[in-house]
């Protein structure tokens, strides 16, 4: 889950959340102003879930999602985050966008004429 900080102050969301992996940094556990951290590399989908930083952040409109490169609304945002980890996976892992894909093919459940992947 990739956040970005749009609020006027960092936001503390867990000890694991790190600036250096090799070196301790007063600002680990925190997302900084301005900064767009992806949560998934520290944190696993249980301590995202049960996150009350991260979900208090994102229901104040501190912190906004980004899938690709753009940053979605704080409304966006929490009906993304509202969804959960399946829907989570979804968007920002695309390895498991792609499994959904060819299992729909392979299930007969897509049908698609003339789609090329790539």
């Amino acid at each position: 889950m990739i956040v970005k900080n749009i609020s006027n102050a960092s936001i503390p969301i867990n000890g694991a959340v790190q600036i250096g992996v090799n070196d301790p940094d007063p600002n680990d556990g925190l997302v900084l102003v301005g900064q767009t951290l992806n949560l998934s590399l520290s944190l696993d989908q249980f301590d995202l879930m049960q996150s009350e930083n991260l979900k208090d952040a994102i229901e104040a409109g501190d912190l906004v999602l980004v899938t690709g490169s753009q940053p979605l609304t704080q409304q966006e945002s929490m009906v993304v985050y509202s969804a959960g980890p399946g829907e989570w996976a979804d968007i920002f892992n695309p390895e498991v966008s792609k499994t959904i894909l060819y299992g729909g093919f392979v299930t007969g459940s897509l049908y698609v004429n003339k789609c090329f992947i790539g």
